[in-house]
């Protein structure tokens, strides 16, 4: 929120004043009044009509129903007061409030909010009697106002401050500015400067003290009007601090000057400080106030000096000037500048041209001559970017080199030395002026001298004489006599130097007749002082007549020249003919006539000569030719001249051959020339029309016209050129256009005629006999005509064609005329069922080809249809086809005769799958049923007993019955599937039905047969046995035994064997091709008899066939033997018994196994066994042996201590191999020790046990103390 004062704008305050300039004391004085005289605080509200600064626009339809304003939209829709709010004089950590009211200028009411500030120092409050509604819009009715409170809080009092705070209206943001300023900066500076009497142009200096004895640091800024300046225009000075500030006078002008040095610094705080002087002309003049120079050589120089004189007391410096005033000056300097910005523009728009010409030009330099130099050079040229960046830096060194340029004084003729200088107070300055003419001129020139110390530069006048080079020659006249015309003649004269400087000499040119005829060798040279020049003059006139001629020579830098004279008589050569006429006499029209003679040269210079004849014709008109026309004859020589003669007119000629000497005259001598031009008369045969007859169209024909010549002179014919509107009918050529008719003679012309076009012809033809006035006209006549083509047969029948079967038809076409014959064949019918080949074909002359019409009928029907051959431009020629349509359209692009499904097992569904064709137009109601079902077909009824047994039908058809539309195609699905086995067919007919026909033809007829069987397997055994026995110290471990299967079905097998534990195999599914085989290992588990009772156990491993019903099993048998004993009871009951008696019972007990048993007895506390344990071991007992066995230990070491186990086998798991179950196995012979080593000997083992369990407390007696065993 903190700001510069540059952020606020102007400033209003009443320490700063409202109203104009004062001067730095004024403002000091009301800085320092007490502090009484000034409010505290002030907030200036300014309520001037400004626009406040819009920031944004909104939708008004999102916020209002009324989308229509009264307000322009470059106006707020509510009118902020103040427009800018401003605090002054105020205190630190102080509280400062200003209104700020909002009224709505619409004319319906509309919603108004300010944002908060995210300023610390400013807070936003509800009006007077306004309560806080948060940040929550009011809504204010049209012409009223809503005000709030700024409150403002700075932390520092000499800081400046600055916010713009956002009103949010219905359609637009703007913004109030917050404006607060702290303390003050204050400059002490005097009130004015006086710099007194000051010379003009002559800087004087005054040093002013800047001190700052604000309250704060400021920036000031110093805007000195001319002709006062500063070197330093702005600064920063703190509380206290001082700067020296120099103020310099350079008047322009001698008069009084007044001007006010603006001083601003701090909040916008401008002061005024007077400057004043008087500026004053000083007292410098010249020796002289005109210098004339001495008269001198061109390309010599003299000297003159002038003394300056200064007698002020004041050094002045001066310097010489080219322009009276510095406004001439900066004109030629802005001159300068358009002129070199035009040829810039020039040397750019070259570069560009020679760019888009592409490459080099040769002319490159050419373009470039005027203002190219060694930094832009060819190969700048050629690169247009390089070229063009070095043209701007060129012109732009140049631009700055003008604007740097003092002006000083310059002139060819006259140069200044000093060119500038200082003259010192009460002092003087010699200044040498150099005159160097360049030609024999009088030349002056006026220099200006600029002073300072004078306003006006002073003038000096240059005056100087040049003087020119002296030469004259030998002689100033040569008579040089009678010479012959084109003849050459050499002269010589001396041109003699008489001067005392070197001198330039050249030719005038002279371009009279015979002045042009005049060559000087050397026509310009240089001659040094006291030196000579021979000239020889070369003279070869062209004209005759007398000549005087005068030329005239210049000498550089001299006025005048140096004449000199030629005079003389050109004569003409002498010539002659040996004839003295030319006659041609009686001539026919258009031939050539030549005649000759002889042109002698006389003369004893060579003659160019020039032959014609006038009044002939110019160009194609003319009829005579001289050869040669023209030509050169040396002196005393002849020349033979032929002279042709072509007559184009019908008259007599009295002409004459002339001759003309080249640069001598025209028609200096003539001969003669007569003849006479006559027509012969020629006859036509025949007269008037030539008739061709029938002619072939572009096919060439003749006919001949005979030319008779009846009179004595030759006669020559022209063919015109055939009319350009007759062309497109036909085209004639004559074997001769052009020729001649001999006298009394006869000649024939052949004309070749070739129509465009058929039809009658009628062509014009336009012979001319040269000298006839009227042509005459001969008619062609002919009729045009097209190739004739014949064709045979006009009738072609094709008879019962049957459907869907393509037959062929051959139709003779033959070309009976000379020309190419192009034809094409079309059928009347669109999409006919008729084809024809070649559709087109060329013939040429006299050919004959054939025509292969093909029929594919797919209808039963009669068809009828017209095949036209179009002969280009002949007549058409029909043919007409017919056809009846036989058999069926549909059909089958597979044989359907048999359909052999092949060997398949029973039970199983196998389709194939063939697609059916209605080619034909007319949907068809296709049926598929057996043979023996067929309706049209008789049954003998009485041949067939009542009790047969239902057929069974194998294959059928999917679906049996559709309606096949015309043009289409169905999928028909055959399946076959028997639940027996045997070689089994049977015969379906497929029949159709068109429209409402009773009867069905049968279209295919399908013999569906297969080899059904079952899938059978050889088996290496049908049964495979496992006998363990039982081996101390040696785990238990699985049993195997190799099973082979062999396919011996036609068809690949695929089978699943299914096996019950504790029998097990290493393969559960299996593929088999026919004769492949298969071995299996089968397990067995002796391990599940966890019990130890020997026992056998028989299971079945059945083969399972895929996607087949029928099963086949091998008899798996398992017989595990253990070293058990067989009681022959289970039970010994010895009644009662009185105390301290004894009472004995027997049993018997044997081994039935090949293993030898150790037992011993040992007695079961009936308190170790529970009710469960006892039951288990009952069904344990009775399950393992009908003799009811009991277990006995393997050996005498077991002790009592141990519990009885479970006999039952736990299953391995899913998938696990007898030979991976070895952790099974291991806890088996875990238990079955444990059982052993607890139950071994166990004796008496019956219902007792459960009996023992009454409600009554039984006695605590050792069993061993009760009963007794021999032998334990």
């Amino acid at each position: 929120a903190r700001g510069t004062a540059s952020d606020r704008g102007p400033s209003s305050s009443t320490l700063h004043g409202t109203s104009g300039r004062r001067k730095p004391s004024e403002i000091l004085a009301a800085a320092r009044q007490p502090a009484g005289s000034l409010p505290q605080h002030q907030v200036h509200l300014h309520k001037e009509a400004t626009t406040p600064r819009i920031l944004s626009f909104q939708n008004l339809s999102h916020f209002s129903h009324h989308v229509d304003s009264v307000v322009s939209v470059d106006e707020p829709l509510f009118r902020p007061t103040p427009a800018e709010i401003r605090f002054s004089g105020f205190e630190s950590l102080q509280s400062f409030d200003a209104t700020l009211c909002l009224r709505n200028q619409d004319n319906v009411a509309r919603r108004v909010k300010i944002l908060p500030p995210d300023s610390s120092f400013f807070q936003v409050l509800p009006g007077k009697g306004r309560k806080s509604t948060g940040n929550s819009d009011n809504k204010v009715a049209p012409g009223m106002e809503v005000s709030y409170i700024i409150r403002f809080t700075p932390d520092a009092q000499v800081e400046d401050y600055s916010y713009d705070l956002v009103v949010v209206t219905e359609r637009e943001r703007f913004v109030v500015p917050i404006r607060a300023t702290g303390g003050h900066a204050l400059l002490e500076l005097p009130d004015s400067i006086d710099f007194g009497s000051a010379a003009v142009k002559f800087e004087t200096v005054k040093t002013i003290l800047v001190r700052n004895v604000g309250d704060k640091p400021t920036k000031f800024l110093l805007r000195v009007p001319p002709p006062f300046s500063s070197v330093v225009q702005d600064g920063y000075l703190e509380v206290g601090e001082t700067m020296q500030v120099d103020v310099t006078f350079r008047p322009d002008k001698a008069e009084s000057y007044e001007r006010d040095m603006l001083v601003i610094y701090g909040d916008g705080v401008e002061a005024s400080v007077s400057l004043s002087g008087m500026a004053e002309n000083v007292h410098v003049t010249f020796s002289v106030s005109q210098l004339n120079m001495i008269d001198t050589f061109i390309a010599l120089s003299t000297q003159k000096t002038i003394i300056i004189h200064n007698h002020s007391e004041v050094p002045v410096d001066f310097s010489w000037r080219a322009f009276p005033t510095i406004e001439e000056e900066i004109g030629q300097k802005l001159k300068l500048q358009v002129q070199l910005k035009q040829e810039e523009g020039e040397e750019a728009q070259a570069l560009e041209q020679i760019h888009s010409l592409g490459g080099d030009s040769e002319d490159d330099d050419e373009v470039l001559s005027d203002t190219s130099d060694e930094d832009l050079g060819r190969s700048s040229i050629r690169n247009v970017d390089v070229a063009t960046g070095a043209l701007q830096r060129r012109y732009r060194n140049i631009a700055k080199a003008i604007l740097e340029d003092p002006m000083f004084f310059y002139d060819e003729i006259f140069a200044v030395e000093p060119l500038s200088g200082r003259i010192w107070a009460k002092s003087k300055a010699a200044v040498t002026f150099t005159f160097t003419p360049k030609a024999a001129l009088n030349y002056q020139c006026l220099a200006y001298c600029s002073v300072v110390g004078q306003a006006d530069r002073l003038p000096l006048l240059l005056k100087g004489q040049g003087i020119g080079p002296k030469a004259a020659f030998s002689y100033d006249e040569l008579d040089v006599g009678d010479i012959f015309v084109e003849s050459v003649h050499q002269y010589e004269v001396n041109l003699i130097n008489q001067g005392d400087i070197d001198v330039n000499f050249r030719l005038v040119v002279n371009n009279s007749p015979f002045g042009s005829k005049f060559k000087f060798e050397p026509s310009e040279g240089r001659l040094e002082v006291g030196g000579q020049c021979t000239i020889v003059v070369e003279l070869c006139p062209d004209l005759l007549g007398e000549f005087q001629e005068t030329f005239y020579w210049e000498l550089v830098g001299s006025t005048s020249t140096i004449p000199l004279n030629f005079r003389g008589h050109s004569v003409s050569p002498t010539f002659h003919f040996d004839l003295d006429r030319i006659s041609f006499g009686v001539i026919s029209y258009g031939f050539l006539n030549s005649k000759t003679l002889t042109l002698t040269n006389t003369s004893e210079v060579p003659m160019r000569f020039a032959l014609r004849i006038p009044g002939d014709g110019r160009f194609a008109q003319r009829e005579f030719d001289v050869i040669p026309s023209k030509g050169t004859l040396l002196p005393n020589c002849s020349q033979k001249v032929q002279v042709d003669f072509i007559s184009v007119n019908v008259k007599s000629y009295d002409l004459c051959l002339v001759v003309d000497l080249d640069g001598v005259g025209q028609e200096l001598a003539s001969i003669p020339i007569q003849a006479r031009c006559a027509v012969p008369q020629v006859t036509f045969e025949p007269q008037e029309i030539l008739e061709y007859g029938n002619i072939f169209i572009r096919y060439p024909s003749h006919q001949t016209l005979v030319l008779n010549n009846t009179s004595a002179l030759p006669a020559k014919f022209q063919i015109l050129p055939q009319e350009e509107s007759t062309r497109a009918l036909a085209d004639f050529e004559p074997d001769q256009a052009f020729g001649s008719v001999p006298p009394a003679s006869s000649h024939v012309i052949t004309f070749t005629l070739t129509s465009q076009k058929i039809g009658p012809l009628q062509i014009p033809i336009t012979v001319r006999i040269l000298g006839h006035s009227q042509p005459r006209t001969i008619t062609l006549v002919a009729n045009s005509i097209g190739p004739i083509v014949n064709v045979d047969p006009a009738v072609v029948d094709w008879g019962n064609a049957k459907c869907l079967e393509s037959v062929t038809r051959h139709v003779k076409i033959t070309n009976n005329s000379v020309i190419n014959a192009s034809v094409k064949c079309i059928l009347k019918t669109k999409n006919s069922l008729w084809t024809v080949s070649p559709k087109a074909l060329e013939l040429q002359p006299h050919e004959t080809s054939s025509l292969a019409l093909t029929l594919t009928i797919d209808e039963v029907v009669k068809l009828t249809d017209l095949l036209h051959v179009v002969v280009h431009e002949s007549n058409d020629v029909a043919v007409t086809v017919r056809a009846k349509g036989i058999g069926t359209p549909v059909t089958c692009q597979e044989n359907l005769d048999v359909i052999d499904f092949g060997t398949q097992y029973t039970t199983q569904t196998i389709s194939r799958e063939f697609v059916i064709e209605n080619r034909g137009r007319q949907p068809r109601k296709i049926q598929w049923i057996l043979e023996s079902d067929d309706p049209n077909k008789k049954k003998d009824r009485s041949k067939t007993p009542d009790n047969t047994p239902e057929k069974l039908n194998v294959f059928s058809v999917s679906p049996d019955t559709i309606i096949l539309d015309g043009k289409s195609a169905f999928k028909f699905v055959f399946n076959a599937m028997s639940p027996k086995t045997g070689e089994l067919s049977e015969v379906l007919l497929c029949q159709e039905t068109v429209g409402n026909e009773r009867k069905a033809n049968t279209v295919f007829r399908s013999e569906l047969r297969g080899n059904f069987v079952t899938p059978l397997l050889s088996l290496s055994s049908t049964t495979v046995s496992f006998r363990y026995l039982w081996e101390r110290d040696t785990p238990i471990h699985p049993l195997d035994d190799q099973l082979i299967l062999t396919n011996i079905s036609p068809l690949d097998v695929r089978f699943f064997i299914k096996v019950q534990p504790p029998f097990y195999v290493n393969i559960d599914t299996y593929f088999l091709r026919p004769e492949e085989k298969v071995e299996i290992r089968v397990e067995f588990d002796p391990a599940f008899k966890v019990d130890r009772v020997c026992g056998t156990v028989k299971q079945k491993l059945t083969i399972i066939y895929q996607d087949h019903p029928q099963k086949d099993s091998v008899t798996l048998v398992g017989e595990v033997v253990f070293p058990n004993l067989a009681l022959n009871t289970t039970k010994l009951d010895f009644g009662s018994v009185l105390n301290e008696t004894t009472k004995q019972l027997s049993i018997t007990m044997s081994n039935p196994n090949p293993l030898p048993v150790n037992f011993q007895w040992s007695f079961v506390e009936e308190q170790e066994v529970n009710d469960a344990e006892m039951a288990r071991l009952m069904e344990v007992g009775s399950a393992s042996s009908p003799t009811s066995q009991m277990l006995a230990a393997g050996s005498r070491g077991g002790s009592a201590n141990n519990t009885a186990t479970s006999g039952f086998f736990q299953p391995r798991q899913s998938g696990m191999s007898p030979a991976m179950s070895l952790q099974s196995e291991a806890l088996s012979q875990a238990v079955t020790q444990a059982m052993n080593m607890e139950s071994g000997a166990m004796a008496g083992v019956s219902g007792n046990f459960a009996a023992t369990k009454t409600g009554k407390e039984k006695p605590q007696v050792d069993i061993n103390q009760i009963f007794d065993i021999l032998p334990i």
